[in-house]
C-alpha cells in the first residue's frame, strides 16, 4: 500500500476503514468506562459528604440542645436565689418595721398616759393651768 490510496483494492480500503472503526470503537469505549468510574466515584464522594455532614448536623442539634438545659438549668437556680434573697430582705424589713411600729406604739402609750395625767390634773386644779400645762408638754 502506498500513502496516495491509488493503488489500494476495495478489500485494502474496507480492512483500513475496519480498523479506524475499531480503534475509534475502543477509544470510545475506554473513555466510557472512564467517565463510568469517574461518576460512580463523584456519587460515592458525595454520598459520603451527605453522611458526614447529617452526622455533623445531628452532633451540633445535640450539643446545643444540651448547652440550653444546661443554660435554662443555671438560670432557674439564679432565679431560685435572687428570690430567696429578696425574701431574706423583706423578711428583714418586716422585722425592722414591726420593731419600729411597737416603739412608736410605745411611744403613743406614753403620750396617752401623759396627756390623761395632765387632763386629770387639769380636772382637779382648773381649767386655765390644764390648758396651759397640756400645751407645755405638748399633748
Amino acid at each position: 500500500m502506498s500513502d496516495s490510496g491509488r493503488d489500494w483494492t476495495p478489500f485494502q480500503v474496507r480492512e483500513y476503514l475496519q480498523r479506524q472503526i475499531d480503534d475509534m470503537r475502543s477509544m470510545l469505549d475506554e473513555r466510557y468506562a472512564t467517565q463510568t468510574k469517574a461518576v460512580d466515584a463523584a456519587f460515592v464522594a458525595q454520598q459520603t459528604a451527605m453522611q458526614t455532614a447529617l452526622t455533623a448536623q445531628a452532633l451540633a442539634v445535640q450539643v446545643a440542645q444540651t448547652a440550653q438545659e444546661k443554660a435554662q438549668g443555671k438560670s432557674e437556680m439564679a432565679a431560685a436565689e435572687r428570690f430567696d434573697q429578696l425574701v431574706e430582705k423583706l423578711d428583714a424589713e418586716a422585722l425592722r418595721s414591726s420593731t419600729q411600729i411597737a416603739a412608736i406604739s410605745s411611744r403613743l402609750d406614753l403620750s396617752q398616759g401623759r396627756y390623761l395625767a395632765v387632763a386629770g390634773f387639769a380636772a382637779l386644779f382648773g381649767g386655765g393651768l390644764a390648758a396651759g400645762l397640756s400645751k407645755l408638754i405638748g399633748a
